[in-house]
């Protein structure tokens, strides 16, 4: 049995009694997560109850994984460590992160090619098998399981599988580019020994973001204390030793990390067309960047645009990118599922 809807003068759609049903029925079943979705924080995170309420040092619980994404589990874990900051030992700077900062994933042409970082996104050492081209398992694991939990002040679940949720969740590295002057009184250096490229990210992935005035490494080793000197990036003030020097603000990305969050790519002058044409595929703008040292600090920032990107590109590239990450983990969250339906079904 079908039903027809007419519209005005638009074109009628046929639409059938077991669609009207399995879209009934799926709305029923996906009205708690729906109400969950609801729930964030006054910057708009979301907010997992699970998360934001555990106690400190205790574990995730093992559904968080199977309901949610890594993006919001994330977010909450981030708005969890907001919540229970304590008073830190540093100077503060009054800082608006969207405004002063910006987050730079520094690479190397020669150990993460512009396809593989287009196919895969950023990874950490969690979500590479132990024979891949850029694993750096090993000894370094257990020293990253222990500071990604110190970071976050609660458990992350321990799985070998490189595509359970968990190890999505984990951090990814990165530097903070922080354009502030003479009024921090905190010189960086060392990021540019990370690599010669630098893959921008957007702004909102800094919901989602922590931040150390050094490298996070420090933690495995018990200091600082992870709960005084982890912030977000979503606090007014940014701390840092007042007169000190570290190798450069470290900043840790929660969940997953692809092309969909990247803004752009700032490479050096002399780059071939040959890995320049490699990163346009991407859709992306590139330029080539400047270094400065202002204040004592190291940074990169656009100097030459080389492409200004393309739109179609990056749509179906993103595209591409969602659909084989639905096929390598093999399952989606109840929230996606419950997008998707509708989705189809009202289209």
């Amino acid at each position: 049995m079908r039903v027809r809807e007419q519209q005005g003068n638009q074109k009628g759609y046929w639409v059938t009694v077991e669609s009207l049903v399995l879209l009934a029925t799926s709305f029923l079943f996906c009205i708690p997560l729906m109400a969950q979705d609801s729930s964030f924080d006054k910057f708009g995170r979301r907010v997992i109850p699970e998360i934001v309420k555990l106690s400190d040092d205790k574990r995730i619980p093992e559904n968080v994984y199977k309901e949610n994404d890594s993006r919001s589990i994330g977010e909450s874990i981030v708005s969890r460590v907001a919540a229970t900051r304590t008073a830190s030992r540093y100077s503060a700077v009054p800082f608006n992160a969207f405004k002063n900062a910006q987050l730079h994933y520094y690479f190397s042409f020669q150990d993460l090619k512009p396809a593989d970082l287009s196919r895969r996104g950023i990874l950490n050492i969690f979500q590479v098998e132990e024979k891949d081209l850029y694993n750096t398992r090993g000894a370094r694991q257990l020293r990253h399981r222990e500071t990604a939990n110190k970071l976050a002040g609660i458990k992350i679940e321990e799985t070998k599988s490189t595509t359970d949720e968990a190890n999505y969740v984990r951090p990814k590295y990165v530097g903070l580019d922080v354009n502030l002057g003479k009024e921090l009184e905190f010189a960086t250096e060392g990021l540019d020994h990370f690599g010669e490229a630098v893959a921008v990210l957007k702004p909102e992935v800094m919901l989602r973001a922590t931040y150390t005035a050094f490298d996070s490494g420090a933690f495995s080793q018990g200091f600082p204390g992870p709960k005084r000197e982890v912030r977000s990036l979503t606090e007014p003030f940014l701390y840092a030793p007042r007169g000190g020097s570290s190798q450069y603000f470290e900043a840790q990305v929660w969940g997953e990390l692809d092309l969909r969050d990247i803004q752009e790519f700032l490479v050096p002058s002399g780059t071939s067309s040959r890995l320049l044409a490699q990163l346009k595929e991407m859709g992306l703008p590139v330029y080539q960047y400047a270094e400065v040292r202002d204040f004592g600090r190291y940074r990169r920032i656009r100097d030459k645009l080389l492409y200004a990107g393309s739109l179609e590109k990056q749509k179906a590239l993103e595209f591409s990118l969602r659909m084989s990450r639905k096929s390598l983990r093999g399952q989606q969250s109840q929230v996606g599922q419950c997008s998707s339906l509708f989705t189809s079904l009202t289209n």
